[in-house]
């Protein structure tokens, strides 16, 4: 496994062409989860792996002050040129597993799949550990990922994308615990670009462990976007809402 892929694939421009279609709207949708932690408006939020800034943007929207970090300098630099002239918005490059600017919060969220990147379960729980390190007393922690269950059993192990420079194949496979997206990005002009996505896969009861044994109790789980409530078997996502003690 190349420890270093989300360096290369997430300062490429096909990662937004690929998932052009997660618009401002679904983001909207999915923050509004937050409301679920009855936040005072001003309150203090960090979008941990932010990205193009999204769900930031749509948080300071509804009134929090929002940092947004994310490792990828080419993904902060778009989310500056679309999201930086909003007030209650700062917007940086940093590692999840540093310090974060601005700390402590009141909640810290992480949407869309960005945790479960690194190759051991250390690694990836010591990202908890730094969420709970940053958090105000009572502080929470919202986590937007997989459902782990639902994706061994519904694989797409093939798929096509088709836009007007190029066209994106998708492969995907499961190889020890851990869902392997293999991208191959064919221009119309231009050379081949080959990417990989590695995400380890951790169940419901893997994750709730991991979040309470750093510091955290479990205050709802949800299943998609909507709020519904987690099924292990039919929910794409396992959206855990967590409190700090």
């Amino acid at each position: 496994m190349n420890k270093q892929w989300y360096v290369t694939w997430f300062e490429s421009s096909w990662y937004r062409e690929l998932y052009s279609h997660r618009t401002i709207d679904e983001a909207k949708t999915a923050v509004s989860l937050v409301e679920t932690m009855n936040l005072p408006k001003g309150s203090r939020i960090l979008d941990l792996c932010c990205g193009a800034g999204r769900h930031a943007a749509a948080l300071a929207e509804q009134g929090f002050i929002v940092t947004g970090i994310d490792y990828s300098e080419y993904l902060i630099n778009v989310a500056r040129s679309e999201y930086g002239a909003m007030s209650h918005l700062h917007l940086y490059r940093c590692d999840m597993r540093e310090n974060y600017p601005n700390k402590p919060f009141d909640a810290i969220v992480n949407f869309f799949t960005s945790f479960g990147y690194f190759d051991t379960d250390e690694e990836n729980a010591a990202v908890i550990v730094n969420i709970a390190d940053s958090l105000n007393d009572n502080g929470y922690f919202l986590l937007d990922y997989l459902n782990a269950e639902y994706i061994k059993n519904n694989i797409v192990p093939f798929s096509t994308d088709s836009f007007e420079t190029a066209i994106i194949e998708s492969r995907r496979s499961i190889h020890n615990n851990t869902i392997v997206k293999n991208i191959t990005v064919i221009p119309k002009d231009g050379e081949r670009e080959e990417f990989e996505e590695n995400v380890k896969l951790y169940t419901q009861p893997m994750l709730q462990v991991m979040i309470e044994n750093s510091g955290f109790v479990i205050e709802s789980i949800h299943g998609n976007y909507d709020g519904s409530d987690f099924d292990v078997e039919l929910s794409p996502r396992c959206i855990i809402v967590a409190k700090k003690l």
